[in-house]
């Protein structure tokens, strides 16, 4: 469902959910992350509960965007267990405001790939969430493998859409921001039209006599470059 905004505190907070099969590299890609965004807008990666199975824990990472459109936007980045545990997560999936789908670029990963995409896309089905509506990109990790499959042929593998794919190289960090804000971009655009429903966004305030907006310009918002860090909350276990 469409991210909630917190009129009290005016702030909002997206779900972004990182999934592939074993071994493609969702965990590092989180780790990535937090060693690329400098600053205290971002805070530790925590391996926290799922909370529907003792033995199933999820990868946590906080970041901030900091101010936008009059709302501070967080968001929270859950890297889900292998696809195995999936039909157990649907709880999960359904707070989720949009997905990253990190497939392995090595030949021999493909059918891997598939199937990992196939369970998910069965789990957010009995779910309820419709696919189609949310928030998706795919990361096209290992890009640097000499034996890699080209962007095209993972995107026709998988039936991608055009530019939702993105070469990445999670134990390096190159690449990994930007599926991140793609993803991003689409959960605030669609908090803004959820909020433009029921009150102008941004408020009366925050506007310009030129008819942009403080948030970005005015055929949406913009998302702010990933600043200075952010303390990670209490209640999780930092994972090495």
């Amino acid at each position: 469902m469409p991210p909630q905004p917190d009129p009290r505190r005016r702030e909002a907070r997206c779900v972004l959910v990182y999934h592939g099969p074993r071994r493609a590299g969702t965990t590092e890609t989180l780790h990535a992350i937090r060693r690329t965004v400098p600053g205290r807008r971002r805070g530790d990666v925590l391996a926290r509960p799922s909370g529907v199975h003792p033995a199933l824990v999820v990868e946590h990472l906080p970041l901030s965007l900091g101010p936008l459109g009059g709302l501070i936007v967080r968001l929270d980045l859950v890297a889900l267990p292998d696809h195995e545990a999936l039909p157990l997560l649907g709880d999960l999936l359904r707070r989720a405001d949009g997905i990253v789908f990190v497939a392995d670029a090595q030949p021999g990963r493909l059918e891997a790939n598939r199937e990992a995409l196939r369970e998910l896309e069965q789990t957010l089905a009995r779910a309820g969430v419709d696919r189609g509506a949310l928030p998706f990109a795919f990361q096209w990790n290992k890009a640097d493998l000499p034996d890699a499959l080209p962007p095209a042929e993972l995107a026709r593998a998988l039936g991608a859409a055009p530019r939702t794919g993105f070469p990445a190289v999670a134990t390096t960090g190159a690449g990994v921001l930007a599926p991140l804000r793609d993803v991003a971009l689409q959960a605030v655009q669609r908090l803004r039209r959820r909020s433009d429903g029921r009150r102008a966004w941004p408020p009366p305030s925050r506007r310009r006599a030129n008819g942009r907006t403080d948030g970005g310009p005015s055929h949406g918002p913009a998302i702010p470059a990933f600043g200075p860090r952010a303390r990670s909350r209490a209640g999780g276990r930092r994972v090495a």
